[in-house]
Parts: structure tokens; sequence; C-alpha cells
């Protein structure tokens, strides 16, 4: 009874795991900007808070971090842009790079007396698979640089959030002995990471 219990038991971890899985990757294009504002709003909130401590009302300190964010990012674009158009220039020469080093391989091995079926050689060397997997990644990164707006609009409501975050962890935790240093360092291991 015990192993039925136990075999019982994975089989719902693993299908709650499935499901977990399934829901993050459908929720990927949706999710996916938001965690890149997050990642965004952390990473440039010593920015926030210097300006803060300079007695920069709020408003301006958030417009200046988000100035700094889409500058980031735009050059981030314009890099990524140039590499994409110099990739899509140079794929036809790679790919028969690539089918060159694969044949050679294939000699090698029958020189060596390894045969390889030719599915391996149809499904593993092929570089049309190759180029289709880059161009894929490149795609997949074209679309969250496309969420750019999306991006810094929810940048910015972060980094609202997170300048008003220590006095709503005070007025949620009340009279519990966490003082703001607990929270500032918990930020600061954060971006730390």
């Amino acid at each position: 009874m015990g192993n039925t219990a136990q075999g019982a038991r994975f089989l719902l971890i693993a299908a709650s795991l499935v499901i977990v899985i399934a829901g993050l990757r459908a929720a990927a294009p949706v999710l996916l900007p938001f965690l890149l504002a997050l990642f965004l709003a952390i990473v440039t909130l010593p920015i926030l808070v210097w300006l803060k401590s300079k007695r920069i009302p709020t408003a301006v300190a958030v417009l200046i971090t988000t100035l700094a964010n889409m500058a980031a990012l735009a050059v981030v674009v314009l890099i990524v842009s140039d590499s994409v158009e110099s990739f899509a220039q140079q794929a036809p020469r790679y790919a028969d790079r690539f089918q060159r080093m694969g044949a050679e391989l294939l000699a090698w091995l029958h020189s060596r007396g390894i045969d390889v079926p030719p599915k391996i050689t149809r499904d593993v060397i092929n570089p049309g698979a190759v180029m289709a997997l880059v161009s894929q990644t490149f795609n997949s990164l074209a679309s969250v640089l496309s969420n750019f707006v999306l991006v810094i609009i929810a940048t910015i409501f972060i980094l609202f959030d997170l300048v008003q975050s220590p006095e709503k962890l005070r007025l949620a935790l009340g009279s519990q002995n966490r003082s703001p240093e607990y929270f500032a360092k918990i930020n600061l291991e954060v971006q730390r990471y």
C-alpha cells in the first residue's frame, strides 16, 4: 500500500510540474516583458534612491531613471540589430561551412570504421536546422525588444512602487520588529546577485 501511495504522489507531483511548465510556457509572451521590467527596475533602483537622497521629487527621479533605462535598452537594440544584420548577411557562408565540417566529420568517422546512420546525419548534421535554431533565438530576442513600450511602462510603475515599498512594508507588518534596514539588506542582496 505504501508503494502505491508513493507512486500516486510522484504522479501527482509530475503532473503538477507539467501543468506549471505548460502554463509558464503559454504565459511567456506576456510574462517575459514584465520580468524584464522587474529586472530593469531592480538594477536601476540605486539610481532612483540616489536621486531621492538628493531631494529630487519622486516623479522626476523616476523619469530620469526611466530615461537611463531607455538609453540602455536603445544601446542593446542597436547592438543586437547590427549583429542580426551581420548574421543574416553571413548565414549562407556559415551554412556552407557547417555543411563542409559535417562532411569532414562523417568522413573522419567513416575512416575510423564508424558508420553513422543516415537519420543522424540528416537530423544532427543539418545546417538548416542549426540556422533555424539561431534564427529562432534572434526572433525571440526581437520579440522581447518589440515590447519596448510595455517594458518601459511596467518599469515606471515598478519604480514608483519600489519607492513606496518601505512605507508599505511598515504598514503591512505593523509592530513586528522588521526594520527598514532589514528590507534594504534584502534589496542590496538581490542587486548584488
